[in-house]
């Protein structure tokens, strides 16, 4: 399990988490240092990470609204601005 504490420099990660892909989602830098993008969007790419690697397919827009903790409506403002930035592509079924 991860233990993170505080320090005069900021945060330090304790002890690694073991490389168990449900337990993680992962948001590449270049995508968490982005000013453009909002945190909602962030937090979306990881949720649309994980799905992919521990189920190997995209949430349905319910799913998402329900990991992301907010309203579709919120879910799909954070889709679009992925797919705006070209860092997903939107797949209709």
């Amino acid at each position: 399990m991860t233990g993170v504490r505080q320090s005069a420099g900021g945060f330090n990660a304790g002890v690694r988490v073991e490389e168990d892909p449900n337990l993680y989602a992962e948001i590449p830098e270049f995508i968490a240092r982005n000013p453009r993008l909002s945190a909602g969007a962030k937090l979306c790419y990881g949720v649309l990470d994980w799905y992919w690697r521990v189920r190997g397919r995209g949430p349905s827009l319910a799913e998402l609204a329900r990991d992301l903790g907010r309203p579709e409506g919120a879910a799909r403002r954070f889709l679009g601005e992925l797919v705006r930035f070209g860092l997903v592509e939107e797949v209709v079924h």
